[in-house]
This record gives C-alpha cells, structure tokens and sequence, in this order.
C-alpha cells in the first residue's frame, strides 16, 4: 500500500488514506482422531482454537442441519451442504439464504466444532483444493476443513467419538484503503478500480499483483488529464478478505453519491500468459456499449468476453450504476486452478498484457467526453 500512495503521489492525484480496524489470524497444527485414526484437517483461516473430544456429527444438507442435534458434537458438513464456500456473515453486497441459516443453525446450536469436508470449484473458494468451507472472523465456533474424499470415510463414522486440536490465536490489527482522484471537484466521476489485496498463502501475482501494477501504470498514463469529469483510481483494499473492509468504506463513501458515477472498470486477474483481456459491460447504456466497443476495437489485445461477477465490478452493478470489468481470457480455468493458492506466481505474468490492458482503460477515460454525463 505504501508503494502505491508513493506513486499516485509522485503523479500528482489527490491522495486520501482511511485506516481501519482488521483481524488476522496465526495458525498452528490441526489433528482429528476418530476411534483411534487419524485424519488431516487443516484449520480455518480465522478460526479459534479448540481441544475437544465429542461425538461425530457427518452432516449433508440443510435440511439435515435444521433437524441435526448439534450441541457438543464435533460437525462434519460434506456433500451437497459443502458444495460452495459459505459467504462470510457481513458479506452484504450478495444475499445467500441458505448460508445465512447455515451460520444461524451452526451458532445456536452449539457443536464444539465445524468441520467442512470440500472438493474442488467451491466458487470463492479458486483453486484450492481442499478450500476452507468458513473463512469468516465474526463466526467464533472452532472450524476446520479437510477434503471431500476425506469427509466420505468421516460420514461413515457418525456417532464415534472424533478428538479435534486446532492451534490458532486471533491478532487486531490496522489496514489502510487508498482513494486517489484528479479533474473538477463535484463533475461526474469515473472510478478504476483493482484490488490490491490477496489470499493468505497465495503469492497473489495474476490475483491481482497485475490488476494493481495496471492502476498505477494508468495513474501515469492519466498524470496530464484535464479532461471535464472527475476520475478516481483505487486500490481496493478487501476482496478476498472476509470483512471486505474496503468495499465497505467504498460503498459507505458513495452513499446518496451513486448517480454521480459516469462509469467504472474494476481490473481482476488480467495479465496472464497465453491470454488477452476479455471486457464486459454491466448497467451501460447503448451509447457507453457503442463507445466500449469502438475503444475495444482500437486494441487488439483486448476483446469482448462473458460476463462475471466474482469481483468488486458487481458492488457497482448492484447499485444499477454503468460498470466494466476486465479479466484475462483464461479467467475461468485460472480461478479453477490457481486463485488463492501457492501457485499464483510471476511466471504466470505476461507484463505485455498488463501494459496493454492499461492502455485501453486510459484510451477509454480519454474517450469519455464523448458519451456525456452520468445518464449516459
């Protein structure tokens, strides 16, 4: 973040920091013995600790769970209830019914402990296999998460007393969310967006080191705009953290100001190697798609792709207010393999297609005069 206010800076937007409070987490060993075998577990990635023995509880829907007697059992949810990662509680910009009546069976019913048993696409979940069923700091039941081959030998043995130690502790601290804007104060604004923060364990290259290097290759590229609206570039500091701290404040800032946005473009995953960028267009009327398209066309590293929603682009789209996204061609097969896991490395970066990618944005801002105001 440091290294992000520095070159805004040094390119002359007007830069405004808000600190806020955050959570992290210091994870120790996990074991589970069930009647005397081992099993691997590995422990949430915001969970307390816990040493507990308790009987088995193998769950494989909701409708088990609404009927289930959890209270001091140590609970297994595998199978269909498992199937995708649970959005964290104060996770408000997308409404799940039945993830949020998990969390409320889960906290009144009192298990000593979660347990989810997870296979592979669990949607937020990217690449990892197994993925972490609860990664939520505001959910305080001990939780864990093991695969789904091992969740079909555990649902076996419903009723055995199952013995669960997680080491974790809990640490307060202090993140920061960046905004940076130049143009006429009070004119119509467009926002660039790209996330700048990544998964616990991952090295985050393509999700989303690229999106970030983009932003502030378009802060450089932009350094001379005089144009007529207001464009604002930021840093997102909070999508693939469960308390989405900056999207929150995001979201808080532009309160009675929606109608004010001319447009965004939120930049995710873009950059990789033996891929272009794909754009698609949300809430953007015909004039801003006519506009889109003659800017696509004048780069032909970039193309009009599928629509997607797994990214700050859909905060924007909730609000009905024009909003483009920008991902690599790949996107699917890479959130399938590598997001949020070890493998998001540099050798998966194409740095000609990051360049490429903040060409166009720039190219897009430049263009802008041409479509109008906000009802554009």
């Amino acid at each position: 973040m440091d290294h992000a206010e520095t070159v805004l800076r040094k390119h002359a937007w007007e830069v405004e920091s808000v600190t806020f409070e955050a959570l992290d987490c210091r994870l120790g060993p996990a074991s589970l013995t069930v009647d005397g075998h081992a099993f691997e577990v590995r422990p949430g990635p915001s969970t307390v600790p816990v040493e507990a023995s308790a009987p088995l509880l193998p769950v494989d829907s909701l409708a088990a769970l609404e009927s289930a007697d959890l209270q001091g059992k140590i609970v297994v949810l595998h199978g269909a209830i498992a199937s995708d990662q649970l959005f964290p509680k104060s996770f408000d910009f997308i409404d799940v019914p039945e993830h949020r009546r998990i969390y409320q069976l889960l906290e009144t019913g009192a298990p000593a402990a979660v347990i989810g048993a997870t296979g592979r696409g669990g949607g937020m979940g990217g690449g990892l296999y197994p993925y972490p069923l609860i990664e939520d700091g505001d959910f305080d039941l001990p939780n864990g998460y093991t695969t789904d081959v091992i969740g079909t030998d555990l649902a076996e043995r419903a009723g055995q007393l199952a013995t669960l130690s997680i080491d974790a502790e809990r640490l307060p601290v202090r993140g920061r969310q960046l905004s940076a804007a130049r143009g006429p104060a009070g004119a119509p604004r467009a926002i660039v967006m790209a996330h700048i923060d990544s998964k616990g364990g991952s090295p985050g290259a393509i999700d989303n080191a690229t999106g970030v290097a983009a932003l502030l290759a378009i802060a450089r590229l932009l350094d001379d705009y005089d144009g007529p609206f207001r464009v604002e570039l930021i840093p997102m500091n909070g999508e693939d953290y469960y308390a989405s701290s900056g999207e929150h404040l995001f979201v808080a800032a532009n309160e009675g100001r929606w109608d004010e946005l001319l447009g965004t473009v939120n930049m995710d995953a873009i950059g990789a190697k033996d891929a272009s960028t794909a754009v698609s267009m949300y809430a953007v009327s015909e004039r801003g798609e006519e506009l889109v398209r003659r800017v696509v066309r004048r780069h032909e590293r970039v193309s009009l792709g599928e629509e997607w929603y797994e990214s700050d682009h859909s905060i924007v789209a909730g609000h009905g207010r024009p909003t483009i996204a920008m991902t690599s061609t790949s996107f699917r097969e890479l959130c399938a393999t590598v997001t949020h896991t070890e493998r998001d490395t540099l050798e998966l970066v194409d740095p000609v297609e990051v360049t490429a990618a903040a060409e166009f944005v720039a190219d897009l801002v430049r263009s802008l005069p041409a479509v109008g105001g906000p009802e554009a």
